[in-house]
């Protein structure tokens, strides 16, 4: 059992997020500088870049920002799904600077500008 939110684990530094699952956690590894998020962040149905999971995915961004606004805009499911809570989960996320890739639960692993990507995701409050 984790003693708090953040915390290292086995050379890993994790976060304690919450807001998918009860229990959910991130982990970065900062060997490789590759976040991993779950279901935190995920692109379901998206089809895999032709040449493997690594890519820069903008329309992925792009979905992602888009979802993002839609949510915020949208007062019921701000407040049924706990947007707030999901940005400020995301805010964690983003303190990781120096992330070069970001693995989801479902999809490509984002390579490149990750703590550009999830500063624009905080920045989005409706």
């Amino acid at each position: 059992m984790f003693n708090s939110n953040i915390g290292e684990l086995y050379g890993l530094s994790y976060l304690l997020l919450g807001h998918h699952t009860q229990g959910s956690i991130a982990l970065y590894d900062t060997t490789t500088h590759c976040l991993f998020c779950g279901d935190y962040i995920c692109f379901f149905g998206d089809k895999l870049p032709h040449n493997g999971l690594l890519t820069f995915g903008q329309d992925l961004r792009d979905k992602t920002r888009a979802f993002m606004v839609s949510w915020s805009q949208n007062s019921t499911d701000r407040h049924k799904y706990q947007f707030e809570t999901f940005v400020q989960g995301i805010k964690l996320l983003s303190s990781y600077k120096d992330a070069m890739f970001l693995a989801t639960g479902h999809g490509p692993i984002l390579h490149k500008q990750i703590a550009d990507f999830l500063d624009e995701l905080v920045s989005i409050d409706g």
